[in-house]
């Protein structure tokens, strides 16, 4: 069974550069817990079948 995880946090080296490539995606387990990927880790989940993540607006 796929695992699911909501994007809640995103990095980029320059946060004000609108331009500037993703580094890192982030968020909350269900039970609480803090988790983040690197963008090569967050591709390598999604074209493995592992699961997908969703991003989450406010």
């Amino acid at each position: 069974m796929a695992k699911s995880a909501e994007i809640k946090c995103i990095n980029k080296r320059d946060r004000d550069n609108a331009y500037e490539r993703i580094t890192h995606v982030g968020g909350v387990n269900s039970d609480g817990g803090r988790w983040k990927l690197t963008q090569a880790e967050a591709i390598r989940y999604l074209e493995g079948g592992v699961g997908f993540l969703r991003f989450c607006r406010w």
